[in-house]
């Protein structure tokens, strides 16, 4: 799964193992109204659904940076064969 906000440059993707769970419980704990716009039959719609991810490794990338400052480092990198420095955060996690 992954989720980018382009504009703000921040990122995350989350790998794992997925699979589907049927629980009415866990649906109706989860439930809020706003759903009902996608799923108008509620916690009984045959097309609500239930992803559980067993996360495995995960991984964020947000840089402050303005747009300027990160063509400049890129550029600066790209003479000199230096890789960029500073260009925002990014950690990493693994899970076994």
């Amino acid at each position: 799964m992954s989720y980018a906000d382009p504009d703000e440059d921040s990122y995350v993707s989350v790998s794992g193992q997925a699979r589907f769970v049927d629980d009415r419980a866990l649906k109706e704990a989860l439930w809020s109204p706003m759903a009902k716009a996608w799923f108008p039959g509620g916690v009984s719609d045959p097309d609500l659904a239930l992803l559980v991810v067993r996360v495995r490794h995960a991984e964020y990338w947000n840089v402050d940076e303005s747009k300027m400052v990160q063509l400049f480092q890129m550029a600066k990198a790209a003479i000199t064969g230096e890789p960029p420095r500073s260009l925002g955060e990014h950690k990493e996690l693994t899970l076994y």
